[in-house]
């Protein structure tokens, strides 16, 4: 576990993903987050493109 957020949002820099990762020489990660509310609609924020 990275990080636990508050009601709607999680801070968290890439250093910190990665860290355990590269430390552990692993292969491959597997980011993931939840919808508490159930609502797996992807926000405005969300559906833009990079």
């Amino acid at each position: 576990m990275v990080s636990v957020g508050i009601l709607n949002k999680a801070i968290v820099h890439p250093r910190e993903i990665f860290k355990t990762a590269i430390l552990s020489n692993a292969c491959s990660i597997m980011p993931f987050h939840n919808h508490s509310s159930s609502d797996v609609t992807p926000s405005e924020q969300g559906s833009q493109s990079i």
